[in-house]
């Protein structure tokens, strides 16, 4: 066990600080509560641990000096850590630095709700969704889903009010599965969202703290996707104005570490183009 621990926080002080040789990394439920967005790190330096942390690290660090570290290892010789991963994500959250037991694992950080969006998806969804059964949430469909996929034990959704968590405890206390017609209606809308061109931007933020240029990316793809779904161009150029702030997108000056830092390998500079010939007057 003292060994264990060492070995904790030795990985937690190279992958935490150093940040030398970070391969994989994911946001959990849009990064916690607290003052610093969370994020989970994959390292090929360690790949025995997990490793909990705020985002734009450097930063934090300069500010509030060296951040407490915290050693979490799951008891019944039980190799991971997706049992507690939004625990130990608001608790990163919050300026910790956390060093779980067990590997990186992409699979097991993919949110159910895909960060809320399917939550609130568009219109032609709803109208799928809402025809075969309008007594459910859209997010208990995407919920569902995932827990009736073959060997999944856990299903871990993040939940911002009371009202979420009642709707989850209302198909969940006594999970079934999705039936033969409920998963053809889950085919029909996912035929209905692949028609939709939107932009396909989670909003993690990683490819806005290196921006030389201060454009917010995100809001501003937020902007262009409500188009794309209501096709309103007066109104969203009217939002393009406000919303977004920093610098528009004609700022950019494709330097291009965005979509270096970009998880989803998004096209930015040529989005951003399409943004500035679209929503700039």
């Amino acid at each position: 066990m003292k060994r264990l621990f060492f070995t904790a926080m030795m990985v937690a002080a190279s992958v935490g600080l150093l940040n030398a040789q970070t391969a994989q990394k994911q946001v959990v439920e849009e990064g916690g509560t607290g003052p610093y967005k969370s994020e989970v790190v994959g390292d090929t330096s360690c790949p025995r641990f997990t490793i909990y942390r705020p985002q734009n690290l450097k930063e934090v660090v300069a500010k509030n000096g060296a951040l407490p570290v915290i050693v979490y290892a799951n008891g019944a010789c039980f190799n991971n850590n997706v049992e507690m991963r939004l625990l130990l994500s608001e608790v990163a959250s919050y300026g910790y630095l956390a060093a779980a037991i067990g590997p990186y694992d992409e699979e097991d950080v993919m949110a159910p709700v895909k960060g809320g969006k399917l939550a609130d998806p568009p219109q032609q969804v709803k109208e799928i969704l809402h025809q075969a059964n309008p007594n459910v949430s859209y997010a208990s469909w995407a919920i569902r889903f995932t827990a009736s996929l073959p060997n999944v034990m856990v299903v871990l959704s993040g939940m911002s009010n009371m009202e979420q968590m009642e709707d989850n405890l209302s198909f969940m206390r006594q999970l079934q599965p999705l039936n033969d017609e409920e998963q053809k209606v889950l085919e029909s809308a996912r035929k209905a969202l692949s028609q939709f061109d939107g932009i396909a931007c989670t909003a993690c933020h990683y490819c806005t703290p290196g921006c030389p240029m201060d454009i917010h990316i995100p809001e501003i793809f937020a902007v262009m996707n409500v188009y794309k779904m209501y096709g309103n161009l007066i109104e969203a150029r009217n939002e393009y104005k406000w919303r977004p702030g920093g610098e528009k997108a004609s700022a950019c000056i494709q330097c291009g570490q965005c979509e270096d830092a970009c998880p989803q390998h998004l096209p930015i500079i040529s989005l951003l183009e399409e943004v500035v010939e679209t929503l700039e007057e």
